[in-house]
């Protein structure tokens, strides 16, 4: 399962996340993140469970595979799914003004959270071992 946005005109975080079935969790933080470069972290077998589940409930097979606005200069968000040899991945380039259910949108935001990506993207006060 991942998640990859990319650059806009201005400070967006780039980067790409990719959750394994056995809860790796890879981090490639390109541009306007706190750690640039590849990162590895690790979440439980439940919380793999849980990112599925949310791919589920959003009727992920049944979205578009692209929703998209004619405007430029914006981060473009893409999200995908593989597994059992089928793969499906959508993109979100301003889709909440072409039409994208706000399920999209939501899952990209479940995938941050569960990823645990604020660790590479923000900078943080909390003290935390390295990754």
């Amino acid at each position: 399962m991942t998640l990859d946005r990319t650059r806009c005109f201005g400070p967006c975080p780039a980067y790409q996340v990719v959750v394994h079935g056995d809860g790796s969790v890879d981090f490639a933080g390109k541009a306007f993140v706190t750690v640039v470069g590849n990162h590895r972290g690790k979440i439980s077998t439940l919380a793999v469970h849980e990112l599925f589940s949310a791919f589920k409930r959003a009727d992920y097979f049944a979205l578009e595979n692209r929703y998209a606005t004619s405007v430029t200069d914006n981060p473009s968000y893409t999200t995908s799914i593989s597994f059992d040899g089928v793969t499906k991945s959508v993109v979100d380039y301003m889709g909440t003004e072409s039409g994208m259910p706000d399920v999209v949108q939501d899952l990209e935001e479940e995938i941050d959270r569960i990823a645990h990506t604020d660790k590479w993207i923000h900078e943080t006060t909390k003290p935390g071992p390295p990754s």
